[in-house]
């Protein structure tokens, strides 16, 4: 069984630079987008 996932859209993006640039923890910023905690920190990988 494969796992699928959505990938974040721009404004969601957006949102976690900004967020991170502004020293949010992780599981804060997840509780913000309201996504899970993988996905939050593959798109920090990623970017």
């Amino acid at each position: 069984m494969s796992i699928c996932y959505t990938r974040m859209n721009l404004i969601e993006r957006a949102k976690l630079s900004i967020r991170y640039a502004q020293g949010y923890t992780l599981r804060a910023i997840v509780r913000d987008l309201n996504r899970s905690p993988s996905t939050i920190s593959r798109e920090l990988a990623r970017n």
